[in-house]
């Protein structure tokens, strides 16, 4: 993503890891909880869980120059 992109998540089931940066800080998110990141970092997400997870994803690009 360009610089000034924001991503938000949010986890609706299940359990979700969220690895953020080059030397990546490791977030473990579960049902109910959310994230917001700078999404030009380098970023991955992992599912925990041994069943499906479902997340929420929404990018905010508002504040990218065009």
């Amino acid at each position: 993503h360009k610089r000034g992109v924001e991503d938000y998540i949010y986890v609706s089931k299940g359990k979700l890891k969220a690895e953020l940066g080059e030397d990546p800080e490791t977030y473990v998110l579960e049902e109910g909880d959310s994230i917001y990141f700078e999404a030009d970092v380098k970023h991955r997400f992992i599912n925990l869980s041994n069943t499906e997870c479902r997340y929420f994803l929404i990018i905010n690009s508002q504040r990218v120059n065009m």
